[in-house]
């Protein structure tokens, strides 16, 4: 039939273009998204970390960062304390705890980059895509947990007033994380189906 033998082109030469050029595309903008977070989470670290005037602190037991614009800055919360009124040892232990907070975003973000990367290249059903859905979802996960050890972390140094402080975010990620396990085993699937395809053929 006319319409099967198209489709069996289409399967063995690999995905269409518009398809790699989407990815290609999304490649890019992930690639960029990672940049720009990469700056930003550089730039908060260090800000609490060395202490940079006043726009890094804690606020209500949380990390805050307050733009130096006014009226921004004139409308603070009384509660916000920035980090160059914290203790050495405080700002340091925050700007730590930071790190391993922001650090899961950007690797995904990365990690995205690498995956639609593949796909752009034509590689869709393979073990490396497969293997990178799962970095993403263990990402994912740990992105979802990380919060629980570092406001933990923040409780037991006096620096909050709750051990637990749960965010719809950390949610939405467990729910993504647990949702790509599956998705990275049916690829993997389709990856053998495939293998066993060119061996019949």
């Amino acid at each position: 039939m006319p319409g099967h033998s198209a489709a069996s082109n289409l399967s063995a030469e690999g995905p269409d273009l518009r398809l790699k050029l989407q990815s290609l595309l999304l490649s890019r903008l992930f690639l960029v998204l990672a940049i720009v977070a990469a700056i930003e989470v550089v730039f908060a670290i260090g800000s609490m970390l060395f202490r940079f005037g006043s726009f890094a602190g804690m606020q209500d037991g949380a990390f805050a960062f307050v733009l130096p614009i006014p009226p921004l800055d004139e409308a603070l919360d009384t509660h916000f304390t920035p980090a160059s009124s914290l203790p050495v040892w405080e700002s340091t232990l925050a700007a730590v705890l930071l790190a391993a907070r922001l650090s899961p975003g950007l690797f995904i973000l990365w990690q995205l980059h690498i995956l639609f990367l593949l796909y752009s290249r034509g590689r869709v059903f393979t073990r490396d895509n497969a293997r990178q859905v799962r970095v993403i979802a263990c990402a994912l996960l740990i992105y979802a947990a990380i919060p629980l050890f570092t406001h933990g972390a923040l409780f037991l140094a006096h620096m909050a007033s709750t051990p637990i402080k749960m965010e719809i975010r950390q949610m939405d990620a467990l729910v993504l994380g647990l949702v790509l396990f599956p998705i990275a085993r049916v690829m993997t699937f389709g990856h053998e189906i495939e293998c066993d395809r060119e061996g019949f053929i």
